[in-house]
């Protein structure tokens, strides 16, 4: 069974686009690897994959630009800027009702 090692701020979502160049696969992975889908992974970290086909074209363009989906923000220092025109967030500062 082939394996994938996690690559620093990847989502299942990041390894499947990366793997396969598509996102839908994200759910299989997770079942298949035993996890929520919603996971932290941690960089290093081996997963299990599943055979499934592979867009070719998205997976030509990333590879070819060395295009290592991760975007997994959490933890790196990203944060909301300060509050001033143009500067939302939903749940925070915009209401959706």
């Amino acid at each position: 069974m082939n394996e994938y090692k996690v690559h620093e701020n990847q989502t299942l979502q990041d390894v499947s686009a990366h793997v396969y160049g598509r996102v839908d696969i994200a759910m299989d992975l997770a079942l298949l690897n035993n996890i929520s889908i919603t996971e932290k992974l941690t960089a290093g970290q081996l997963l299990k994959l599943v055979d499934s086909p592979t867009n070719t074209l998205v997976k030509k363009v990333l590879d070819s630009r060395n295009i290592i989906p991760a975007v997994d923000f959490e933890g790196v220092g990203f944060e909301i800027p300060e509050l001033g025109i143009g500067t939302m967030a939903i749940g925070s500062t915009f209401i959706v009702r």
